[in-house]
């Protein structure tokens, strides 16, 4: 079978590619310039298709592909610069989806797995204490069938994380905020606004959280990424149902594991380095997931004939509070974990002050998931446990390998 990747050569598609290589697939990986094709792991066809939009040519990348996986995106950052984020997310995240889908249609592909966001269903689930729980029931260990790990990572690193002195703002300086430039019709934050409310209006009560999201959920996107992947997944959808391309959506939370970024790779860096954490008082709960159980229940959807026309959430199967989390990572450094008692409330009010809100929502703040459909009709477990899932990635940032990387 040839498999057309895209966003090949980012932290999920390196994997990808090489796990599929691994089964016997032929495996080409689309980039947007010649020397992004370097990064490509050693076997990948690469191919340029530039910067991914409506006007995308895809037509040599889909020479011959029988299925493709959807990771090219524009993805969430932390501090926007567009001036109407929405219709930047919209150019890749939904018109470019479309233009891929609809050649991918007309070239005869049969099968294409999305890559969406948890951010899909909402921001924050129920708070619940810290003690980890399982959704799924995990298989013995001879029943269980462990995929080959994928060695040598071609990742990136973000600089340690610490809320520094010389980070604060000068005074009187906002909070970052989404600023949308008036287009014809509703501006993008008056469709955010419609979206939010109509979800607040599903739930039966304005701010009522669920326990767990689960796909009967009706979508509620708070941002413009999230809103770009909704609007992606109905795109995707809509094609499908016309033109008989058979379209699997997979909706994880945080993904981490050998080349991970943003707040998981701070924390094993804060944790290997001994730095005390204000985190003591935090009681959350959250579903994160492994890349190499990402990757698994990618390849699964690709072959499954029971997952076309289907929507997906992931995850490890368990969920854990920041500081749990921050204990695992210290027991795979061979590290004590220091956790200060400090109130949430007053790191939230530093986190405004600095404009890292959205950041410290992330580590405070609950969001768990129900991983039980994608259990129960495809028979996916998750074949890695978190704490291997941990120990390999502190084992990849422990490596001498990791030197190689900047920012």
């Amino acid at each position: 079978m040839n498999i057309l990747i895209t966003g090949a050569n980012g932290f999920i598609g390196r994997a990808l590619c090489k796990r599929l290589m691994a089964d016997g697939y032929q495996v080409r990986g689309a980039v947007r310039g010649a020397t992004q094709i370097m990064a490509l792991p050693l076997g990948v066809e690469g191919v340029v298709v530039g910067d991914i939009g409506p006007e995308t040519d895809w037509s040599e990348a889909l020479d011959s592909i029988e299925g493709i996986v959807h990771l090219a995106a524009r993805v969430h950052v932390m501090r926007e610069s567009a001036a109407d984020p929405l219709a930047a997310f919209r150019l890749v995240n939904v018109a470019g989806t479309e233009r891929l889908t609809r050649q991918a249609a007309e070239a005869g592909v049969k099968r294409l797995v999305y890559i969406s966001s948890v951010k899909v269903n909402g921001e924050r689930t129920e708070k619940r204490d810290e003690r980890p729980t399982s959704n799924i029931e995990r298989p013995t260990s001879n029943e269980k069938q462990k995929k080959q790990k994928s060695e040598d990572y071609r990742p990136g690193w973000l600089d340690g994380w610490m809320i520094r002195m010389n980070e604060w703002k000068a005074e009187g300086r906002s909070d970052p905020q989404i600023t949308p430039v008036p287009s014809p019709g509703a501006t993008g934050q008056a469709q955010i606004t419609r979206i939010r409310k109509k979800g607040a209006e599903s739930r039966g009560q304005e701010g009522e959280l669920k326990e767990f999201f689960s796909e009967k959920d009706v979508p509620e996107p708070q941002d413009p990424y999230a809103v770009s992947k909704w609007e992606a997944e109905q795109v995707l959808n809509d094609i499908a149902e016309k033109r008989g391309l058979e379209v699997v959506t997979l909706r994880p939370p945080l993904v981490y594991g050998p080349g991970v970024k943003g707040n998981f790779l701070r924390l094993v860096k804060l944790v290997r380095f001994g730095v005390p954490l204000p985190f003591g008082c935090v009681k959350n709960r959250r579903s994160l997931i492994y890349i190499g159980n990402l990757v698994d229940a990618i390849v699964n959807c690709m072959t499954n004939p029971n997952a076309a026309g289907k929507t997906y959430l992931v995850s490890d199967g368990e969920d854990v509070s920041t500081p749990n989390l921050i204990r695992r990572i210290a027991a795979a450094s061979n590290r004590r974990a220091f956790m200060l008692p400090v109130p949430v409330w007053v790191i939230r009010m530093a986190g405004r002050i600095i404009g890292r809100s959205d950041e410290l929502d992330r580590l405070f703040g609950s969001l768990t998931v129900d991983i039980s459909k994608i259990h129960r009709e495809l028979n996916w477990y998750p074949p890695f446990t978190m704490e291997e899932g941990i120990r390999e990635t502190v084992c990849w940032y422990k490596s001498a390998d990791y030197a190689d990387y900047t920012d």
